[in-house]
């Protein structure tokens, strides 16, 4: 069974790390979100920091949820997985795919083999 494997790359292309003026408490919270989500151990902290913006800004439609750092949120592994699956896919930047997002994140695709295909609510564009 090949196990899909999670990529920073869909966030950031460079490995390097970028964000070296970060607060202590950005670190510590960067730390935090780490350590709740083995499947994202090999990313850099940079790629942590641009996907957990991203994901509170798409998701929760504020810069960085702070509140959630302490703990693990299967909605984040589900934004981070149709990020790197359909990378031309919308999210809007309003939260209107909360709910949507945390009911992939409990169904866990990517842990099944073969990966389910498009979630019904992610529309892609498709050249013709």
């Amino acid at each position: 069974m090949e196990r899909f494997e999670f990529d920073g790359r869909a966030f950031v292309t460079s490995t390097e790390e970028q964000n070296t003026e970060l607060s202590p408490q950005t670190l510590n919270e960067l730390i935090a979100i780490r350590s709740h989500y083995p499947e994202l151990s090999h990313w850099s902290r940079n790629a942590i920091f641009v996907a957990w913006g991203d994901y509170s800004q798409d998701i929760y439609a504020i810069s960085w949820v702070d509140w959630m750092t302490g703990y693990r949120d299967e909605g984040f592994l589900a934004y981070c997985y149709v990020r790197q699956l359909w990378p031309s896919f919308n999210f809007g930047g309003s939260g209107l795919f909360d709910e949507n997002v945390q009911a992939l994140g409990e169904e866990q695709p990517w842990e099944q083999s073969p990966l389910p295909s498009l979630p019904d609510w992610v529309y892609v564009e498709t050249g013709r």
